[in-house]
C-alpha cells in the first residue's frame, strides 16, 4: 500500500489537526473569559470547519485516492 491509497491515514492527519484547532479555539474563548458553553460551541465549529478544509486540500493535493479499496 503506497502513502497515495492510504485514505485513513490522511483521514487522521486532518482529524488530529482539526482537533488541535478546536481544543486552542476551547482554550483561547475560556482564557477571553466567555462561558463554557460559548467556548464549546467556537471549538465545535472550528473543529468541524478546519476537518472539511484539511480534507478539502489533502484531496485536492490528490493524496487520497478515490478507487483505493
Amino acid at each position: 500500500m503506497t502513502a497515495r491509497n492510504c485514505r485513513g491515514h490522511w483521514i487522521s492527519i486532518a482529524l488530529l489537526v482539526a482537533a488541535v484547532l478546536g481544543m486552542g479555539a476551547v482554550a483561547l474563548t475560556q482564557a477571553k473569559g466567555f462561558g463554557l458553553l460559548d467556548s464549546l460551541s467556537w471549538g465545535a465549529a472550528t473543529f468541524s470547519g478546519s476537518f472539511f478544509i484539511n480534507l478539502a486540500v489533502v484531496d485536492r493535493l490528490g493524496l487520497i485516492d478515490r478507487n483505493a479499496d
